[in-house]
């Protein structure tokens, strides 16, 4: 009997692990009241569900911010690297490489989102050259 029920502890054991990687980000875009959450707040919610590893959430939460505050340059430019890095963490350095140019063309200027996705274009372009190489 003892042995059982060490077994069946040990199979719940290893559910729990197996599962536990692979729960998604709960995607929450209104406050208690039902406005909707500021760029700023959707922005670091995009992060957490990018550190979570639920990719697609994260960029639902970075287009949100495209889609709902267009005019907020500071933001949206953020959005969109975001987005880039989450391909980029993919490994789908074509879509990543669209993204990250979007953000130069669009919002050229000292913005830190622009010179971060110049230095991952970069990066992605020494990332193809070395597979290129092999």
């Amino acid at each position: 009997m003892k042995l059982r029920s060490s077994f069946v502890f040990c199979l719940i054991f290893i559910f729990l692990i197996s599962f536990s990687g692979c729960a998604h980000y709960k995607y929450v875009v209104t406050d208690t009241e039902g406005n909707l959450y500021s760029p700023e707040k959707l922005l670091l919610e995009g992060q957490l569900a990018y550190d979570a590893k639920d990719y697609d959430t994260a960029i639902k939460y970075f287009q949100l911010i495209l889609e709902k505050y267009p005019d907020n340059k500071e933001y949206t430019s953020w959005a969109c690297y975001e987005i880039g890095f989450v391909y980029f963490s993919m490994k789908d350095y074509e879509q990543a490489k669209i993204w990250f140019t979007q953000v130069i063309e669009k919002y050229n200027g000292s913005n830190a989102a622009v010179s971060l996705s110049k230095y991952m274009l970069s990066k992605i372009e020494n990332i193809l050259s070395s597979k290129k190489k092999k």
